[in-house]
């Protein structure tokens, strides 16, 4: 995968409100988006080897994971299956998903899925935690303002926080971009300032 790729990857995973991790087919660490690596810091649910192996703290769900993908138990420990490189083409396909599996901790559910792809597998890890506010709901505040894909991402960060300078810089688009999407919201949400715009969005149906 290209460098501008991955960047690209990079940003499109960090929009996603959950946590969100992608390892190889021998559960290596490939991405944690930035909501993820507060849980990699924390080392409450997994710990990462020094070759960036994902290792469970819970045994229960090392075994679940075993029974699911029919993992044996040296796969989790020597590079025994075929390592794939996150390619484009890889993450573009739609490949072949096995049934998810659902695992859980307190105030945490962790869902594995694992995608089969012409180049080979990956693991797609998403970790859903109560205790995280509450944020808008990106296919509702699109379909509730009629907005582009481009002006969805630029609410959310805006509604998330960020300044007009963040957003340039995550969305990896010029501020001239930034600012016209930003016009753009204004008229489709009928506000003239960025705080109205904020705060219509975190009391809209996007939020319930």
């Amino acid at each position: 995968m290209s460098g501008v790729a991955q960047l690209a990857l990079a940003n499109e995973l960090n929009q996603l409100s959950t946590s969100r991790l992608i390892a190889d087919s021998a559960f290596r660490l490939v991405f944690a988006n930035t909501h993820a690596e507060s849980h990699l810091q924390t080392g409450t649910l997994f710990s990462v080897t020094s070759d960036y192996r994902l290792v469970f703290r819970h045994p229960d769900h090392k075994r679940q994971v075993q029974r699911a993908f029919g993992i044996q138990e040296k796969g989790f420990k020597e590079n025994i299956l075929p390592s794939n490189d996150l390619r484009e083409s890889n993450l573009q396909s739609h490949g072949s998903a096995n049934a998810p599996v659902v695992l859980t901790s307190e105030f945490t559910q962790i869902l594995i899925r694992k995608v089969e792809t012409g180049r080979g597998a990956y693991y797609s890890i998403s970790i859903f935690d109560e205790r995280s506010p509450k944020k808008p709901d990106a296919d509702i505040l699109k379909a509730s303002f009629g907005l582009t894909n481009a002006e969805t991402r630029l609410a959310l960060l805006l509604a998330a926080g960020s300044t007009i300078a963040d957003a340039t810089e995550k969305l990896c688009v010029s501020r001239h971009t930034v600012r016209a999407h930003l016009r753009a919201l204004f008229e489709k949400v009928g506000v003239s300032r960025q705080a109205d715009l904020v705060r219509k969005i975190i009391s809209g149906p996007a939020m319930s």
